[in-house]
């Protein structure tokens, strides 16, 4: 009896630490480990990509071949012959001669369209061949996924298995003795065995299973592979929105591609039925012929222009055009079709995807709860002999089988993950998944540029400090001294590299003329003879900063200056090519002025943009100031300027603020403003700015 009860208890502590002991000595025995990402590297080399790269080496040779023969043709001929012929009543010439034949000829018409229509469809299928190869590496790498989770999944099964299998021996020794000293019937111990049966038929189609994977694997990479420790297969994050993954699959997947590409080859090809059905040719020739009683040969060279077309051409074109149109059309049902069965596709995975991770979930929780039932049943069989035993072999098996489930609530939830990533490849979903809005933008008067051009000596550096504060525009002025350096063509060359570099790099960069006088008639000849001057540095537009308040001592006040004032933004416009803006005070542009404003009078002119200069620092009152200018004149852009000017009060300046509020106030701003002709907050200035926000 002693030696059952000893028996007894190594089965029940055997379980008890079959988890921690089992797999740590199965792990010592375990081949080297391979990962996913390792096999996927070797994906280029499947029979089904290769081929796929033959075929387009292919039908590229073919596009080069149908180039190649197309246009200007060489052509050349030669014949020998003896002839007689007739020279008066009397006599007859006998003679031979020899004829050769060279030139260039050149289709014309009909001829040169077919020759076009047949470089289009060597050129689609060309096209396709590139989508299928595409196509072909998308389903290689799937299949490898598929069956990388798969032999996985089957090692992980062999584990449970083997792990389960080994205490068989003394369990049948336990289950045999409790049977002699008649505590157990045969039937009962015999079905209580037939679970490890059981177990070992899971472990006879686990490594048929894993032979299987090893060989796709085998094939998918092009190399032996022989039997590996499989680690968890990670993968890329797949795409679970299911708008964001509608439209990665229809901008993404080969077979959409292939097929767009189809339709606008289709659509070429009925342009060219539209054309003329003549076939005809221009050939360019000479000739040398030599006659055996002829004293020297003869030559000659000549032009042959030769036409064809069918008897009934009109007939003939009409169903030309016909054909054309009904490939066009199947073009366009064949891509509803393939995008309406892709679409149809990703929804089916996104769900499989969401239901595989609910079954890895319930798997989770029945794995535990069947272990939790587990080690009840072996604590009450270690202290209460009898039937627990075989209590304790039951719940054993249902661990297994809850244990094996999950295994493959793993595989279901991982093949789903692949197949999603087959249809929109994480790079392809996280292009189309719309970005966060960009922040807004802000445009600087520049008044001191001089100092830009002395740091773009690092422009990488100017650019970085530009883009961090956010600055998309640039209103940029010269003084009189930089006036007459520009005379100097290294001067004007720097300054020709600065504005082309930054137009380059997306910043656009304004010519600011804010010399005040120019308003005035007597003045405005030297504005214009500026713009005309730097009319050759490559500035995106004009902006007039001329206002007639800073004009002193005007005798009728500057109200009267606004006549002036348009007449100069007219002939400025005469001037240029180049948009024209404006800045102004918001008073001239209230539409509660008796005469209505100037809005209309600069909508008309064609000014292309009024920065409206409203220093108030207050958003909800700079709002209410511009609100109504917005509204009265929706075909006219404005932006608005904000000051940081020390010298201004803090009711007139976002000086002294820091730089989140500064970003914080004019944020709320333009929340304030919805209008769609505002075009943004312009400060003043870049100097200030760059010390406010460093």
């Amino acid at each position: 009896m002693q030696g059952f009860s000893d028996k007894f208890k190594r089965v029940v502590m055997g379980a008890l630490v079959l988890a921690s002991l089992g797999w740590a000595a199965l792990a010592q025995a375990a081949p080297p480990p391979r990962s996913l990402a390792e096999f996927e590297s070797h994906v280029q080399n499947a029979p089904e990509v290769l081929a796929a790269v033959a075929a387009l080496d292919e039908s590229l040779g073919r596009l080069d071949l149908a180039q190649a023969e197309g246009g200007w043709r060489v052509f050349g001929g030669a014949g020998a012959g003896q002839f007689r012929e007739q020279m008066d009543t009397e006599a007859m010439r006998t003679y031979e001669r020899v004829d050769l034949r060279a030139g260039l000829k050149y289709p014309l018409l009909g001829s040169k369209h077919r020759e076009e229509e047949s470089v289009l469809k060597m050129q689609a299928l060309s096209e396709e061949k590139a989508q299928e190869q595409a196509l072909a590496g998308r389903d290689s790498l799937l299949a490898l996924r598929l069956h990388y989770i798969n032999y996985w999944a089957a090692q992980e099964k062999q584990q449970l298995a083997e792990l389960f299998l080994r205490d068989e021996a003394p369990m049948d020794q336990v289950l045999t003795q409790r049977t002699a000293a008649g505590h157990l019937l045969e039937g009962d111990r015999r079905d209580y065995l037939s679970a490890f049966a059981l177990v070992r038929r899971h472990l006879a189609q686990t490594q048929t299973l894993q032979q299987r994977a090893l060989g796709v694997l085998a094939l998918m990479t092009g190399e032996t592979v022989p039997a590996f420790q499989a680690v968890f297969p990670e993968m890329a994050r797949p795409c679970l929105e299911a708008e964001a993954l509608a439209l990665a699959v229809r901008n993404s997947h080969p077979l959409v591609l292939r097929q767009q590409q189809a339709l606008a080859d289709q659509r070429r090809l009925a342009e060219l039925a539209q054309k003329s059905q003549v076939n005809g040719q221009v050939a360019l020739y000479s000739n040398l012929n030599a006659e055996t009683d002829a004293p020297e040969p003869g030559y000659g060279v000549g032009v042959d222009l030769s036409f064809d077309f069918p008897l009934r051409s009109r007939k003939a074109g009409s169903a030309r055009r016909q054909a054309a149109q009904a490939a066009l059309e199947q073009s366009r049902q064949e891509l509803a079709i393939v995008q309406a069965r892709l679409l149809m596709d990703a929804r089916q995975a996104l769900d499989e995807y969401h239901t595989a991770e609910k079954n890895l979930v319930f798997g989770m929780q029945r794995l535990s709860a069947a272990r939790e039932q587990l080690r009840e049943k072996l604590l009450r069989s270690a202290y209460l002999p009898g039937d627990g035993l075989e209590q304790a072999q039951r719940s054993r098996l249902e661990e297994y089988h809850a244990a094996v489930d999950l295994v493959e609530a793993w595989v279901q939830r991982l093949q789903a993950q692949a197949r999603l990533l087959s249809l929109a490849p994480s790079e392809a979903w996280a292009a189309a998944v719309p970005a966060d809005p960009p922040q807004p933008a802000f445009t600087v008067y520049v008044w001191h540029s001089a100092e830009l051009l002395e740091r773009f000596g690092q422009p990488a550096t100017l650019l970085a400090d530009l883009r961090r504060r956010r600055v998309e525009r640039l209103l940029i002025s010269f003084d009189a001294e930089q006036i007459k350096a520009l005379a100097r063509p290294e001067y004007r060359r720097r300054w020709a590299t600065v504005l082309e570099h930054l137009k380059k790099q997306g910043l656009r960069v304004e010519l600011l003329l804010g010399e005040p006088l120019w308003i005035l008639e007597a003045h405005r000849p030297r504005l214009l003879a500026l713009i005309r001057d730097l009319s050759d540095l490559p500035f995106t537009a004009i902006h007039l900063d001329l206002e007639p308040d800073q004009i002193a001592g005007h005798a009728e006040g500057p109200e009267a200056l606004w006549p002036q004032l348009l007449a100069t933004v007219r002939e400025v416009k005469s001037q240029t090519k180049l948009p024209v803006g404006l800045s102004a005070h918001p008073r001239y542009l209230d539409p509660q002025r008796s005469d209505g404003g100037w809005g209309p009078r600069l909508a008309a002119l064609g000014v292309d943009e009024v920065i409206l200069m409203i220093y108030v620092a207050d958003p909800q009152r700079a709002a209410d100031i511009a609100g109504p200018i917005l509204k009265a004149h929706p075909g006219l852009r404005f932006s608005i300027a904000q000051s940081l000017e020390p010298v201004l009060g803090a009711a007139e300046s976002h000086a002294g603020q820091t730089c989140d509020a500064l970003n914080a106030r004019l944020d709320r701003l333009r929340g304030l403003l919805p209008e769609a002709n505002l075009k943004g907050v312009v400060l003043q200035s870049w100097k200030e700015y760059e010390g406010l926000c460093p």
